[in-house]
């Protein structure tokens, strides 16, 4: 049985997570379920969950130190600067997926997808950091990434 430690497997599943989000973003035909209002809102606000686990998994990867689980000790700033920026760096892989969309027929090229991206890259991890799923936090993320997603969708 192969044992990897937590950064390295941290490392290899956002290698994993960034191939991911690039085929799926970079694609030149895009099926949304047009039939029902919300479709198309849907298909934007899976942007903030695609780009939130990528800089979750890249925060865990720059960590400094050993990564522990959840135990509700307050981080320290390096933390925080690992946390700010794997959050950067998600956005900017948001910004890079946008300029070749825009070179990809029947794809459009969009500030509102950024923007529901880097809700996404700097909630996502600010809402997983409390240790529970389901929080204020998560709340107050998925609001915010919904409507970015709605001004993706109707702007």
């Amino acid at each position: 049985m192969i044992r990897l430690g937590s950064r390295p497997l941290a490392l290899l599943l956002l290698v994993g997570w960034t191939a991911l989000i690039w085929w799926l973003t970079t694609r030149a035909k895009v099926t949304v379920a047009e039939r029902y209002w919300w479709g198309p809102w849907a298909h934007n606000l899976v942007h903030a969950p695609l780009f939130g686990v990528h800089a979750a998994l890249a925060a865990l990867a720059l960590r400094p130190g050993r990564v522990p689980g959840p135990s509700g000790e307050p981080a320290r700033r390096s933390e925080h600067r690992a946390y700010l920026a794997a959050a950067a760096a998600a956005v900017l892989y948001g910004v890079l997926i946008e300029w070749r969309q825009a070179y990809i027929p029947d794809r459009v090229a969009s500030g509102w997808d950024v923007l529901t991206d880097a809700t996404g890259a700097l909630g996502v991890p600010w809402a997983l950091s409390t240790g529970a799923l389901l929080s204020g936090r998560a709340v107050v993320v998925f609001a915010a990434a919904a409507a970015a997603a709605a001004g993706a969708t109707w702007l």
